[in-house]
């Protein structure tokens, strides 16, 4: 993804040319794999809103392919491994993988939009126009008399036939959390678990947790070099700030991972800087995370005469050294910085 930069500026120097360990790579994908996956687990096997929180689809041949079971286990080895969290379940599905059965005092979120339409169309129907919908009524289980007074006793039979339906998905998912003793946990902790799988309960990432993790690797103070790598700071922080500004987001409210100065998110220069998208899972995480900032005065001893370089990161260190050299003015430092993020955001090569 780099040649047409490198083919614009040469001679260049490539940060992408130093070997990784075989340990530093394992754990730069492994933290990818686990963002990837969450979040098309989120996409394809559940249905609802983000923000107000989803319940599985209603889908056999999903139930017979076991992909509940397997959500569950990524599910559960995702959170030994420290995230990200699948803090998008409803109320009443999370209640249901802590206790595994469902109680009169459950709010049964629907999700489904079939469901929800004929929800709507029972609310808003009047005398035969609720017979005309008798069909769709009988078939969610419901057996008593139709008719406008027995409105809201329908609605809680489609209601709960909605959720009852979901159970084996939900109890498919609650045998895959046991690949790490999760769903013996869950029914003792789960107020301890609950910010983790329903949707705001974590810190989003934003400039401001960027700025106080820094820990800039400063020269001696009032030295040349200490001069540019303030400056550097001071460019990460008018950067990152205008990212937030941005807000880009893509529908489904997950940051969105998209390239140039008017599509990258704070989210996605998080990740691109620690492997992951999300802040630490607990406050004691939170609280003494950082991210360490090197600065290279020496690329020209190093390279010779040169056009640029690009920063470097260390995602399982959780470092970023900039080239103090080609970071003169705040419009080089934006638009070396994204092209480096737009560059090895998947963390390749080329």
């Amino acid at each position: 993804m780099m040649e047409h930069y490198v083919e614009s500026f040469l001679p260049v120097c490539n940060p992408y040319e130093h070997q990784d360990t075989i340990l530093e790579r394992i754990c730069k994908w492994q933290t990818v794999f686990f963002i990837e996956m969450m979040r098309g687990l989120q996409l394809n096997l559940f249905e609802g809103d983000a923000y107000k929180g989803k319940n599985p689809k209603y889908s056999i041949s999903y139930y017979q392919d076991n992909k509940y079971r397997i959500c569950g286990e990524i599910i559960a080895t995702s959170l030994v491994q420290g995230g990200p969290a699948p803090n998008f379940f409803s109320t009443w599905s999370y209640h249901f993988l802590c206790h595994g059965q469902v109680t009169n005092e459950d709010l049964l979120e629907v999700t489904d939009t079939e469901i929800q339409n004929l929800i709507q169309k029972v609310e808003d129907a009047e005398g035969e126009t609720l017979r005309d919908l008798s069909d769709a009524i009988v078939a969610c289980g419901y057996t008593g008399p139709i008719h406008s007074d027995r409105k809201k006793a329908i609605i809680d039979a489609i209601r709960l036939h909605s959720g009852i339906r979901l159970i084996p998905m939900l109890t498919q998912l609650r045998e895959g959390l046991a690949i790490n003793g999760l769903d013996e946990l869950l029914p003792h902790h789960h107020q301890v678990f609950q910010p983790l799988f329903l949707p705001g309960n974590l810190k989003e990432v934003d400039a401001d947790f960027i700025l106080q993790a820094l820990s800039p690797q400063f020269s001696e103070k009032g030295s040349v070099r200490h001069r540019k790598e303030v400056n550097i700071i001071n460019f990460l922080q008018d950067f990152l700030q205008n990212l937030e500004g941005q807000g880009t987001e893509n529908q489904d409210g997950s940051p969105s991972n998209g390239c140039g100065a008017k599509q990258l998110s704070v989210q996605g220069f998080f990740q691109w800087v620690s492997g992951q998208a999300h802040v630490p899972l607990t406050d004691a995480e939170r609280d003494s995370y950082r991210i360490t900032v090197n600065f290279d005065h020496d690329c020209t001893s190093r390279y010779g005469s040169h056009t640029l370089c690009y920063p470097i990161v260390n995602a399982c260190a959780v470092a970023i050294t900039f080239p103090t050299h080609h970071l003169t003015t705040y419009d080089d430092f934006e638009n070396i910085l994204t092209q480096a993020v737009c560059g090895g955001f998947d963390f390749s090569r080329h």
